[in-house]
């Protein structure tokens, strides 16, 4: 019966009460009186006061039953329930729909495990909440409200509970008279923009507390909101969330508490928020003392900005370090003083047993490998970066070999090592190299490189070394009056003495310089001579190479140009072809490479060709025709194969040509062993004197065409 009389109570206020901002009685001077639960059981429906009931420590396990009993009479004159400190485990909607004037709620230190989003709905008046001391894992979304909804909640209190999310839209723009949030002591591991979605007005412009309220026009920056706060202290937060993409200067006047936290990255906390200047930071209010901040590189950025900026003395005790050990304790201020302490750990392509540390405050990484002492060599690889400083000293290495980074590097430490030699183009790329330090090692000389590097000699050391004075280490006199070093001292003939009392005349460099000179000059005419005579012995075929290559004939003998008659002149041959190509009509083999071949690439000598097989017209005397084609060519071709000996006609015209040219060119179409017993002349004279070209040389086209250039 007492639960269909709060159905019925509940349904009844639902349809005759709607909540105006009369009725929820905004007003301060109102007349409360306190009620205890021994207060309960007196008549009070004649009572026109308003009451703030205490009910803690009562052992109440079912709000139905306390509605139905005690509060009935007077549910509609109650601004305060405090039911703190009892064994309440569930909360319905249909509790609060049943006390329409309620302005708080504590319900602390109970044993409530969850809430509904729609509990508090048709709780208009509610100004305070206090759910803290409870087992709440969850705030849902739409338990202050639904999005955009106007209400008068005040202070929410969340705090010692086992809370690990928030709804995204628990905190809404509806939620204009919020001053005091507190979700301390839970199990939080992220910080979201939740603060920075509510907005708030200015109060003192409103009577009452309205709830029909236009927040279109009111804006974050910067509202008149003092006192208010957002405690998410003793947390697990590590990290920073922003999915609702908000920047800053969208915020209200509050503090936000995060201290006693799990922070450690202080970078990754300012990219989430899009905090990228001062004002950016210091308008967040965040509070985020005694957190464990591990203040390394990834703070130089913040601290070097707030060192200039008009928030410095602000940002003095803004966070106090964590680790590393050497800078545990320290705060903000002695880190914008003290930049070059924020240095980061490099491991990735890190050597062995070498320390590698980024050092933002000297835009470079530092390399320490001094403690491996087994070191042979440079590392071979170290971490990308613009500018290192590498330091292998007290190690064994012998030979510093170039390497990829050596571009990078600004200061090099091989100090104490066993050094005897350098690559001579290392200091060649080490252009940016302000510092290098070779000493106590085992070096005779040094790469005159290191002169190109500009370097004071008081940032080059190269003391405790075997150097041994010669006349190619006289460069170092010169850099020592260049640089305005001290004194090198070097060993002559196993006397020490400073370099710069060495000469050329107290070495005999000069001598040495002759002697060196006389070697070179007898070396060259030597290397002259044996050119010129590998050159006269090929200089048939060195003639051709050049005209092939370059056009010219170097080896041909001018000719003399005499004086002519006019009946000399009339005589003068008149050539109308370049070539006259004799060879085997029969050979079908021949006529095919002639055709296919030699005729195009003569084509491109441009020679005009007669070929008889091509050429010649039918019907006419084939002995005039071939004396008149041979006298008007300017030369003769014979393409001579083994078969062509044995035909009688063809030997004819090979004569013909002979007789006519007073030369001919004479091309074997087979290898020339095939002629070594001819007797016939003037054949035999033009094969035993190698008169001839080999159709299967190497050399055969440019040979071809240098003889074709003769007559020219």
């Amino acid at each position: 019966m007492d639960r269909i009389y709060v159905l019925l109570l509940t349904w009844f206020s639902m349809t005759f009460h709607t909540v105006s901002s009369d009725e929820c009685l905004c007003g301060d001077n109102l007349v409360v009186v306190k009620l205890y639960r021994h207060d309960l059981s007196l008549n009070l429906s004649d009572v026109d006061d308003f009451y703030d009931v205490d009910v803690s420590n009562d052992s109440i396990t079912d709000l139905q039953n306390l509605l139905s009993s005690s509060l009935t009479s007077i549910r509609h004159r109650i601004l305060h329930l405090d039911l703190s400190y009892n064994y309440i485990q569930q909360v319905q909607r249909s509790f609060f729909t049943a006390l329409p004037k309620l302005r708080s709620i504590v319900l602390s230190a109970n044993n409530i495990s969850a809430v509904d989003k729609d509990v508090f709905m048709d709780a208009r008046c509610l100004q305070t909440i206090d759910i803290s001391r409870n087992n709440i894992e969850q705030l849902p979304t739409g338990l202050l409200g639904k999005q955009g909804e106007v209400m008068r909640i005040k202070k929410f209190d969340a705090s010692h509970n086992q809370i690990r999310s928030i709804g995204s839209e628990l905190f809404h723009k509806g939620l204009i008279y919020l001053k005091n949030v507190d979700i301390s002591y839970n199990n939080m591991e992220y910080f979201d923009f939740w603060p920075y979605k509510t907005k708030s007005i200015n109060q003192n412009k409103l009577s009452g507390c309205p709830i029909h309220v236009d927040v279109s026009p009111v804006r974050y920056n910067f509202i008149s909101v003092m006192g208010y706060t957002f405690n998410l202290s003793h947390n697990n937060i590590s990290y920073f969330k922003n999915d609702f993409k908000i920047k800053p200067g969208q915020q209200k006047n509050f503090i936000v508490d995060l201290t006693f936290n799990n922070l450690k990255d202080f970078a990754c906390c300012l990219k989430a928020l899009n905090a990228e200047t001062p004002s950016d930071i210091a308008i967040l209010r965040l509070e985020l003392n005694n957190n464990p901040w591990f203040c390394d590189c990834s703070v130089y950025d913040a601290a070097r900005k707030f060192s200039n900026s008009v928030y410095t003395d602000q940002a003095r005790t803004y966070l106090y370090c964590h680790d590393p050990p050497d800078l545990q304790n320290k705060s903000f201020g002695y880190l914008m003083e003290n930049t070059d302490k924020l240095i980061c750990n490099v491991s990735d392509d890190c050597p062995a047993g070498c320390l590698c540390q980024e050092r933002p405050s000297e835009s470079l990484l530092a390399v320490d490998c001094s403690m491996v002492k087994t070191l042979t060599e440079l590392p071979y690889r170290l971490p990308t970066y613009p500018r290192i400083s590498l330091n292998v000293s007290g190690n064994q290495i012998q030979i510093i070999a170039a390497r990829k980074y050596a571009h990078a590097l600004t200061r090099l430490d091989v100090s104490r090592n066993k050094l005897i030699n350098i690559h001579p183009k290392f200091f060649d790329e080490t252009k940016m190299l302000t510092f290098v330090d070779l000493s106590n090692n085992s070096l005779t000389s040094l790469p005159i490189a290191l002169r190109n590097l500009r370097i004071p000699l008081s940032d080059v050391r190269v003391g405790n070394n075997s150097l041994i004075c010669s006349c190619d280490t006289l460069w170092m006199n010169e850099w020592l009056k260049e640089t305005n070093g001290t004194n090198l001292t070097c060993t002559v003939d196993g006397n020490v003495q400073n370099m710069d009392s060495v000469t050329y005349n107290s070495l005999t460099c000069y001598r040495d310089i002759l002697l060196l000179a006389c070697f070179v000059s007898v070396g060259l005419i030597c290397v002259v001579i044996i050119s010129v005579a590998v050159v006269y012995k090929y200089r048939y075929e060195t003639s051709v190479l050049l005209y092939h290559t370059f056009g010219v004939r170097p080896f041909d003998k001018p000719k003399q140009e005499q004086p002519m008659d006019v009946e000399d002149e009339e005589e003068a041959p008149v050539f109308t072809n370049d070539v006259y190509i004799s060879s085997n009509r029969q050979n079908p083999k021949i006529i095919g490479w002639v055709i296919k071949t030699l005729l195009p690439k003569l084509e491109n000598f441009k020679k005009t060709c007669y070929y008889p097989p091509k050429d010649d017209n039918l019907g006419d005397s084939i002995a005039d025709v071939i004396t008149s084609a041979m006298e008007s060519s300017r030369n003769i071709l014979v393409i001579l194969d083994d078969s062509k000996l044995d035909k009688d006609w063809c030997m004819e015209e090979f004569y013909m040509g002979h007789n006519i040219a007073g030369k001919v060119i004479l091309v074997l179409f087979d290898s020339p062993t095939k002629f070594e017993d001819i007797e016939t002349e003037p054949i035999k004279t033009y094969i035993n004197r190698k008169d001839y070209i080999q159709m299967n040389h190497k050399l055969f086209w440019p040979k071809l065409e240098y003889e074709l250039s003769k007559g020219n």
